[in-house]
C-alpha cells in the first residue's frame, strides 16, 4: 500500500487549443488534443480522443508516401500524416 509521499499535489495547466486531422476522411477526424503542462511550459501529458492505430502495413506506406513526395526525415510532422490519410 502506497504512503502520503507517493502521491503530490501540483498545480498544472490544461489546454485544449491543439487540433489534429484535417477532416477530409473519416480516418482523419478534426478533434480537440487535451494536453497537460507543468507551469513551466513542459509537456506532461497529452490525450488525442481518437488516436490512428497503424498496422505495420500502414507504416510501410506512410514510408513510401514519405519518399514520392521527398519528404525528409528532419521535417517530418503531423501535417504529413493528415496529408497522408486523406489518400486512403
Amino acid at each position: 500500500m502506497g504512503t502520503s509521499k507517493d502521491v503530490q499535489c501540483v498545480e498544472v495547466i490544461i489546454s485544449k487549443q491543439l487540433r489534429r486531422g484535417s477532416g477530409k476522411s473519416n480516418r482523419s477526424p478534426i478533434r480537440a488534443i487535451t494536453q497537460v503542462f507543468t507551469k513551466n511550459g513542459d509537456l506532461i501529458a497529452e490525450h488525442d480522443p481518437c488516436p490512428e492505430n497503424f498496422t505495420p502495413s500502414d507504416l510501410v506506406k506512410f514510408a513510401q508516401y514519405l519518399e514520392l513526395n521527398k519528404i525528409i526525415p528532419k521535417s517530418i510532422g503531423t501535417i504529413h500524416v493528415d496529408q497522408w490519410l486523406d489518400t486512403l
